[in-house]
């Protein structure tokens, strides 16, 4: 039997108008491996969408049938299930260039020390541009997500991180949730500076409709989650400021804005 070197992994709900591209993105290459495509019907319910999903077989896409349970639920049902060594997670939404998945392929074969591969991308919406993606550093990757959903990893990335966390299917970020774990436990990641996917941005993504209204209940538990990571972010940022905190200039404007900090901390009672 031959061997499965990538798992595509694609949750969907009631995203079929955007799904048969986003497959066609990458089964159309010629690929020195073999691949092969999962996707997971998160309860879709849109009759279009339940159409292109009856038509995927003839793409040798195999597809999970599943309640409504979010991103994490499907992608962590999807991998569970997947054969390759190395995952890709794809936003059925989004594309893939063929390159991509070629150069993450030579640097995962040829670098073991190396374990998340991702790449600058292109970005779709009102108007297209383009998203430098820097490297991840402790500081950036605490305060916002630096890297998109579509990044390749070695499956044990996923199974000594127990997944996506589930507790963030539905309420969003769970993505960014996923790199802090990874770089906390000391996977070591690598950029390709171009940009070899394309990232749909509109109104009513998930990202709009679902993590900006919940994005107060995530920071608390994520920061709850990675306090140690918190922790030395909050050292890094003291050691590259305890100088300033010396300076006579600092003290002397600490002395000045005393009284006003004393204002501002009285509570305010609304009549």
């Amino acid at each position: 039997m031959t061997e499965i070197t990538f798992s595509i992994i694609i949750p969907c709900y009631n995203h079929g108008h955007y799904l048969l591209e986003a497959i066609e993105s990458f089964s159309l290459s010629a690929y020195p491996f073999e691949f092969e495509v999962i996707v997971i019907n998160d309860g879709s319910t849109e009759t279009k969408t339940l159409e292109v999903l009856e038509t995927l077989g003839k793409y040798g896409a195999k597809v999970i049938h599943s309640e409504n349970g979010g991103p994490s639920k499907a992608r962590n049902l999807g991998i569970s299930q997947c054969k390759g060594k190395y995952i890709l997670p794809l936003d059925s939404d989004n594309l893939v260039k063929p390159d991509y998945l070629i150069k993450a392929f030579q640097i995962l074969e040829n670098h073991p020390e190396i374990s998340i591969v991702f790449s600058d991308c292109e970005i779709w919406g009102k108007e297209k541009t383009i998203r430098h993606v820097p490297a991840p550093k402790l500081l950036e990757l605490v305060l916002h997500n630096q890297i998109d959903t579509c990044a390749v990893y070695r499956k044990r990335v996923w199974e000594e991180l127990g997944g996506y966390d589930e507790f963030l299917s539905k309420k969003g970020l769970e993505d960014w949730e996923f790199w802090m774990a990874a770089f906390s436990k000391g996977f070591h990641f690598y950029h390709l500076p171009e940009p070899l996917f394309i990232y749909r941005v509109f109104d009513q993504s998930r990202t709009f409709q679902v993590a900006n209204k919940n994005i107060d209940v995530i920071l608390e538990y994520v920061y709850k989650k990675h306090w140690a990571m918190l922790l030395l972010a909050y050292k890094e940022i003291y050691a590259q400021n305890k100088d300033i905190l010396l300076t006579k200039e600092y003290k002397i404007g600490k002395m000045l804005l005393s009284p006003i900090r004393k204002l501002l901390s009285k509570p305010i009672i609304h009549h």
